[in-house]
């Protein structure tokens, strides 16, 4: 659209123009005029945007008093309403309905109340979450029961429970920590999964419910009271019975504990030096033959031997055999001196060592040892 100009005739100065521009309205074509607003200096002109119209300068604290009723039309959003400034004196009285309330300050300062000072009835409607109360370090006092539900890690303090007689178990944990008891604790309890005792730490009594098992304080050791019972059940007060000997007591009739024997005809003896123990003496049917050649120094004819029963020694030789129970055998240093051809049975029981020696060399010495 081109600009286009009206002449128009001034007094003081003439030929001044009026600036206008050409619009096309409908099917006409018109000239409107470009207004310019100035204030006391003609270089003080209001701005006009397209955008914002003509700008409005409302001073320092942008204030405009209203007189009368203003009608608003058209919603405003919720953006528009919290950008739009409320100036609010004296005192207000909010009610939430029956949502929750929420309060914004934007600048400025809210002032709460800091302390209640008459009583406050709180009354449930529909379902509630939780009722926070800060007390400021003093005390609550509340009317009737309570229900607290402590919270993992916060530490509430002392708690004294209460528990009736006949009221249910109370179970307390500990968090891993310990727990201190006041006074005596009772357990009543079967099949205990407790740790291993210690005579240094702990005490135990055994008893049937009505007697409690004596321990006995000897200089050595510390038993406990036993009583031998027989098969009926019955308590054994005395062994052996009858008169208790000792070494040497002479008697006509003994009557005490005493060694007995079997005879032949199934009559029981006691031990005396008219009926002496009957004794069996082993036998044997092994016999080990062994020859040892005649030596003018000491030789070993048998050697110890624990199994041995018996043994015989023949001297088959022209000289003299000194032997000797023992080791190193000699002409002055011997138990028996058997001629040529001599025989020796060696005593019964005797298992140690033989040794013999001959006046010259001159045959050998043939033994035969019995043993089980």
């Amino acid at each position: 659209m081109a600009d286009s100009t009206i002449g128009i005739t001034e007094p003081v100065s003439p030929n001044k123009l009026l600036d206008s521009e050409s619009v096309v309205i409908g099917l006409n074509t018109v000239e409107r005029e470009r207004v310019q607003i100035a204030g006391d200096s003609a270089t003080d002109i209001a701005p006009v945007t397209a955008a914002d119209g003509l700008l409005v300068n409302l001073g320092a604290n942008n204030d405009v008093t209203v007189t009368g009723t203003v009608t608003a039309t058209g919603p405003l959003t919720d953006t528009q309403l919290r950008a739009m400034p409320v100036p609010i004196s004296g005192t207000v009285t909010v009610t939430d309905g029956a949502g929750a309330l929420n309060v914004i300050v934007d600048s400025g300062t809210l002032t709460a109340v800091t302390a209640i000072t008459s009583p406050v009835a709180v009354t449930q409607s529909g379902t509630w979450d939780e009722v926070g109360i800060n007390d400021s370090g003093n005390s609550i006092t509340v009317d009737g029961s309570v229900t607290a539900i402590a919270q993992p890690g916060v530490d509430i303090g002392d708690v004294t429970i209460n528990n009736a007689a006949g009221a249910a178990a109370v179970n307390i944990q500990d968090g891993g920590n310990s727990i201190t008891v006041d006074g005596a604790i009772t357990v009543s309890a079967t099949d205990l999964d407790i740790r291993d005792l210690s005579h240094i730490q702990d005490s135990v009594r055994i008893g049937d419910g009505t007697d409690i098992v004596d321990v006995l304080d000897l200089t050595n050791s510390n038993p406990l009271t036993v009583a031998i019972v027989d098969g009926s059940g019955t308590q054994i007060t005395s062994f052996g019975g009858g008169t208790q000997y000792t070494e040497g007591d002479v008697d006509a009739s003994i009557t005490g504990t005493a060694v007995m024997w079997e005879d032949a005809s199934d009559t029981l003896r006691s031990v005396s030096a008219a009926k002496p123990l009957p004794a069996l003496t082993p036998r044997t049917a092994t016999a080990t033959l062994t020859n040892v050649a005649s030596s003018a120094t000491s030789v070993t004819l048998l050697a110890l031997n624990a199994a041995r029963l018996g043994a015989t020694i023949m001297n088959d030789s022209t000289k003299v055999l000194f032997v000797k129970f023992g080791t190193t055998a000699s002409a002055t240093s011997y138990t028996v001196q058997l001629a040529g051809k001599q025989y020796l049975e060696v005593p019964f029981g005797y298992t140690g060592r033989i040794d013999g020696i001959w006046a010259s060399a001159n045959g050998d010495a043939r033994m035969t040892e019995l043993t089980l």
